[in-house]
């Protein structure tokens, strides 16, 4: 239960720095790391996340890759 908080936390801090600068066309990529053991986020984590993206940043998003 940690790790998706953690998670959550860390992609709403780049969100925040990513808020003046994303006046453009940009991909989001999501590498795994050392995750084998613990459980990894599924698509609705990521479709969450994603919802709460302010529209401004949410027009230049083209795609995820998922690692």
């Amino acid at each position: 239960p940690q790790e998706p908080n953690l998670l959550e936390k860390l992609f709403m801090y780049i969100v925040k720095l990513m808020d003046p600068i994303a006046h453009q066309d940009y991909v989001a990529v999501f590498a795994y790391s050392d995750m084998s053991s613990r459980p990894k986020p599924d698509f609705k984590w990521f479709r969450r996340l994603y919802k709460t993206v302010d529209d401004q940043l949410r027009i230049y998003f083209t795609s995820v890759i998922v690692n």
